[in-house]
């Protein structure tokens, strides 16, 4: 069954067991013993040794991503999108530039980009 209106919590023995470490480390975040194994564990099922990179939400792996890729200027988008992918490349000093969508397909319409 699952619970739509009660939280459903896994065994708290089991679940203080888990995170034991991290009281005793008193580190449990930036580049901590959980995210360095989700990393590695991650980089191991994909065949990408140190390749990979979490991050705190979707914004900040834009943001890396527009940067990595050292795009610059502007980029065509919609505003009919999330606020983040604006706001990632607006904080990563590229300039927005929108485009309507097709109403079939919700897709950017080439025929509103404008040259």
């Amino acid at each position: 069954m699952i619970q739509v209106t009660r939280t459903d919590l896994p065994d708290f023995d089991l679940y203080v067991s888990r995170i034991r470490h991290l009281w005793d480390s008193k580190w449990i975040s930036n580049n901590g013993d959980f995210l360095q194994k989700l990393e590695k564990e991650i980089e191991t099922h994909l065949g990408v040794n140190g390749k990979v990179v979490a991050t705190t939400n979707g914004t900040i792996a834009l943001q890396i991503a527009l940067m990595s890729a050292g795009i610059k200027g502007e980029v065509i988008t919609t505003p009919f999108t999330f606020a983040a992918t604006v706001n990632a490349l607006i904080w990563a000093g590229i300039t927005p530039v929108f485009a309507d969508i097709r109403p079939d397909t919700y897709c950017i319409d080439s025929a509103s980009v404008v040259q």
